[in-house]
């Protein structure tokens, strides 16, 4: 069993008009992806296939003009696998995601 690895929100801001930048710690053996909700109920992903290769910041920067007032994101990540779907991030694979609740005023 492995120790518990907590997942650390470096910074989260807006970068420019309808722009955010999310960053978190990174871990060199996990991928990550962004979803995003309006109801925390159906999440879609916004990024897909973010692959950490190092144990350091990760950020990405998104356009978020387009969506609603109230959007919800989380990062979820998995270990990175050798297999052909490892990038594939389903519920029973992830290990740690943190949420944020963005409204655009």
């Amino acid at each position: 069993m492995e120790p518990y690895q907590s997942f650390k929100v470096i910074d989260v801001g807006l970068t420019g008009p309808g722009k955010i930048k999310l960053s978190w710690q990174g871990a060199a053996d996990k991928n990550y992806r962004i979803d995003g909700t309006t109801d925390l109920v159906t999440w879609q992903p916004l990024v897909d296939s973010i692959v950490g290769g190092v144990n350091g910041p990760l950020s990405r920067t998104m356009d978020i003009s387009a969506v609603p007032q109230t959007l919800y994101m989380r990062v979820p990540c998995r270990k990175q696998s050798r297999s052909l779907l490892s990038n594939c991030l389903t519920p029973s694979s992830v290990e740690g995601a943190w949420l944020i609740r963005v409204i655009i005023a």
